[in-house]
């Protein structure tokens, strides 16, 4: 997931604050709250996608 993060920040650096890699970290988290509210709270359940190195 680290690998994911970092290829995010490296690859929106320099956009504007509506498109920039902290907006896509929000919408991350907002996802992950969420699941939760749903009680999807399991990894098992919870899809992770993460890029290759």
């Amino acid at each position: 997931v680290r690998c994911a993060e970092q290829l995010v920040e490296r690859e929106m650096s320099g956009r504007d604050a509506s498109h920039d890699a902290a907006h896509a970290l929000r919408v991350r988290d907002l996802a992950l709250s969420l699941a939760a509210e749903q009680g999807v709270s399991s990894p098992d359940r919870l899809l992770i996608v993460t890029t290759p190195r």
